[in-house]
């Protein structure tokens, strides 16, 4: 698997989101700007609090979006090849990929599922430290740790 496209395409992604929280930011601005106060008060109220707490949760996205992608230069400008598992570690454990250090969900590359775990996410918990070959077990499964890169 090549590790460098991938962080190109999570970069891409990252930067995607990024952009769709900052237009959906600007969205509630001008619905700010257009909000009238009428002679119902409590339904202004109400609505400006609502578009607040809208806000509130895009900014809190936006701020991990941006610190997410601060993280991909680090761990792709890092030298991450290594025999243990750590941060920025690209895992196969069977037909499974796991890249250890952005909680990021399911990506696609080319054919293949890689998923994006945080450093504190209980899988990644159990690989980080581990090697190749070594064995863990995983609610009912046992992972073998096939490759990593």
């Amino acid at each position: 698997m090549d590790k460098q496209e991938l962080w190109t395409i999570i970069e891409l992604e990252l930067k995607r989101q990024i952009s769709e929280i900052t237009s959906n930011l600007d969205t509630i601005e001008q619905s700010k700007a257009q909000e009238t106060k009428s002679s119902a008060g409590d339904k202004f109220e109400t609505g400006r609090a609502m578009m607040q707490i809208e806000e509130d949760k895009l900014l809190g996205q936006l701020k991990r979006k941006k610190e997410d992608l601060l993280k991909v230069k680090v761990l792709q400008s890092g030298n991450t090849n290594s025999d243990f598992i750590r941060e920025g570690s690209l895992v196969r454990c069977g037909k499974q990929w796991f890249l250890i250090g952005l909680s990021l969900g399911k990506l696609k590359l080319d054919d293949k599922v890689v998923y994006g775990i945080s450093t504190q996410a209980p899988l990644a918990l159990r690989l980080l430290g581990k090697e190749l070959g070594e064995e863990l077990q995983l609610n009912d499964r046992t992972l073998v740790i096939e490759e990593v890169v």
